[in-house]
């Protein structure tokens, strides 16, 4: 065997990391286009005079260099196969990896290219590439969120002129007709207790140092609490502050955890925090790193459906309920997704995504049936950072044209609560299996391809 250094593996490439305007910009368009939907927020406005930054991207740079990385790194393996010091079946599993990230780079330069120019040939293509690398929208998932935002819509009683314009929109704009039974998502308490059980087993520490309260902690505070709970854990990982991410960033080419500073979670909020980033993100990076070398460190293909929904579902077994913002953070991607995507039948751009999602999160907050100017904001700005997620790097105005992304973390979620669900009795076994590193572990198949990568390390 030769070293992780001559057998480097390519991280995960993100999408939206390409796309990265500057803050200024991202926030003046962000501004730009809800000052136009709130005009109107009940009609679908049209993009055509916005300025969508079609000029150079310095992402697409980044993306040329990240792209002669991959395709060296196709022909370093063909060169140690050549010298026998690379087992086949683990050059199919680097080269797996790396023509997932060529995939993914393909998609970028398809949405960078109908940004600039678009044509019924490149949303095709860009469809096509969507497809392949998350597959398509499962429909009795999106049934259910539908049907399930029906029943809500339906209890809804309004009781100020806003809430009333809403409420009728919905229900003109939305496929509710299509699914009229009430779609009711059971929580898996059993799943939920074994894996709570689990958490306060394998980190006392983050329960310890976090307290369950409503204190609110900013920034510094949870730098300083997350970097006592890395060296708990022996972790050699940093826990830093950032002005460039906008969301919690785990980085494994630097060993660092990277915070936006304008952070602020209560205790509650950032004990679950501290179990989803650390817990399980970081986790299995170290774990990957010590039994499978760079694979299962930076993660194999198709890796991170699995590990979304068991961090997801081990945030939500610290207090054995859905009932958080991260479950119904999952459900809005799904939903947006799915919307944009025309699962219903109707494909949609970015303003007529938004004019759905923003309505629904202002109903579901409002507490006496009005929706006041904060509500308002509040469900914009909520309803905006779903949309960029989809269509962050696209052409706005096209309808159909978002990253299907978004669908993997509700999949994953659901995956792991069966893969749980099937193991209830050797639970300690299921998560230990799942903290190997960063893979499928919901999937037979990568089971047995990462033990197989820890036994060749061994």
């Amino acid at each position: 065997m030769v070293g992780k250094e001559e057998k480097r593996v390519n991280p995960t490439i993100s999408e939206v990391s390409f796309f990265n305007a500057s803050s200024k910009n991202r926030t003046h368009f962000k501004q730009k286009f809800l000052k136009k939907a709130t005009k109107n927020p009940s009609l679908n406005l049209p993009l055509d005079d916005f300025d969508l930054n079609k000029g150079k991207n310095k992402g697409i740079d980044r993306l040329k260099k990240t792209k002669e990385r991959i395709l060296a790194s196709n022909t370093e393996i063909e060169l140690l196969m050549k010298q026998k010091t690379f087992d086949s079946e683990e050059r199919k599993l680097f080269r797996k990896k790396n023509q997932e990230n060529l995939l993914r780079i393909k998609l970028i330069e398809t949405a960078h290219a109908i940004q600039v120019h678009p044509t019924p040939a490149k949303k095709a293509q860009f469809n096509r590439l969507n497809s392949q690398l998350y597959g398509h929208i499962n429909q009795r998932l999106f049934n259910g969120i539908i049907t399930s935002k029906k029943y809500h819509l339906e209890k809804f009683e309004p009781k100020d002129e806003l809430a009333k314009k809403y409420k009728t929109f919905l229900l003109k704009s939305m496929p509710f007709r299509l699914y009229p039974a009430r779609f009711r998502n059971e929580e898996p308490l059993a799943v939920f207790e074994k894996i709570h059980a689990l958490l306060l087993k394998n980190y006392p520490t983050i329960f310890f140092r976090i307290k369950d309260d409503e204190h609110i902690y900013n920034a510094e505070e949870a730098r300083e609490i997350f970097q006592k709970i890395m060296s708990d854990l022996g972790f050699d990982w940093h826990v830093t502050i950032s002005d460039k991410v906008s969301v919690v960033t785990d980085s494994v080419i630097d060993h660092t955890l990277k915070l936006p500073k304008d952070l602020s979670r209560t205790g509650k909020e950032l004990r679950r925090l501290a179990v989803h980033e650390i817990g399980v993100h970081t986790a299995r990076a170290i774990y990957g790193r010590q039994n499978g070398g760079p694979l299962l460190e930076y993660g194999t293909a198709d890796y991170l459906r699995a590990e979304e929904g068991l961090a997801t579902l081990c945030e939500c077994s610290v207090d054995e309920s859905f009932d958080n913002k991260s479950y119904q953070r999952i459900i809005y991607r799904y939903l947006t997704a799915g919307l944009a995507l025309g699962a219903d039948g109707k494909k949609r751009n970015a303003m007529e995504v938004l004019n759905i999602i923003a309505p629904l999160l202002a109903i579901e907050k409002s507490k006496d049936g009005k929706i006041t100017p904060e509500l308002l904001d509040y469900a914009l700005n909520e309803a905006y950072r779903h949309v960029e997620n989809a269509f962050r790097g696209t052409d706005w105005t096209t309808k159909g044209c978002a990253f299907l992304k978004l669908k993997i973390y509700y999949e994953g979620l659901i995956a792991n609560i069966k893969y749980f669900s099937k193991n209830l009795n050797h639970a300690d076994d299921a998560f230990r299996l799942a903290m190997l590193g960063k893979y499928d572990h919901t999937s037979i198949k990568s089971c047995k391809d990462a033990l197989f990568l820890i036994s060749t390390k061994k």
